[in-house]
């Protein structure tokens, strides 16, 4: 058997060349597309990007493989929207996505309500982080403002000795003088 996995399909002598031992059957694009679930632009997609196994049927047509497994898995899932509808199954249903809303609400919700809780934890530490470096640079102005007091203190005392020894100067020399 002659076939492609994408791009160009290969044309084969016999459209019913199928081996027993291939556990599928070989669909035209329309048909393919829907068994599958998926429209028919998205299927030629794949078969241009090889994702899809392909080739040409004798008239020319694209013919693409479909797996029995998915066939069997695929009917009722994949039915059309006003068919799910009609018999109230699949996720298309009035009920359905009612649920299904309710069902992202909730999980958004949980998700904000998480992230908000982390949030909080940050803030917090970073709060408890800010309060000590806080207290760190409190004793540091302390510490600088005792050092600016005592260094007020040692001008005052270097100024105060000054003019001892100039009074002292000025005694000696009344005194050296008599």
């Amino acid at each position: 058997m002659s076939e492609s996995y994408g791009g160009k399909p290969e044309i084969l002598p016999n459209d019913t060349d199928q081996r027993p031992d291939d556990q599928g059957v070989w669909l035209n694009v329309p048909e393919a597309a829907e068994k599958l679930g998926i429209t028919e632009n998205a299927l030629r997609v794949r078969i241009h990007r090889n994702k899809a196994r392909s080739r040409k049927s004798n008239d020319g047509s694209v013919l693409t493989w479909v797996p029995y497994e998915i066939l069997e898995t695929n009917t009722e899932a994949h039915k059309g929207p006003s068919e799910a509808f009609e018999q109230g199954k699949g996720a298309q249903g009035p009920k359905d996505i009612a649920s299904i809303r309710e069902g992202l609400q909730d999980s958004l919700l949980a998700s904000y309500e998480s992230r908000i809780a982390d949030l909080k934890a940050s803030h917090e530490r970073e709060i408890i982080t800010l309060r000590e470096q806080m207290a760190w640079m409190r004793e540091d102005l302390i510490e600088a403002r005792k050092q600016a007091e005592d260094n007020a203190e040692m001008k005052a005392l270097r100024e105060r000795h000054r003019e001892l020894l100039d009074l002292t100067k000025v005694l000696v020399g009344r005194v050296g003088s008599k």
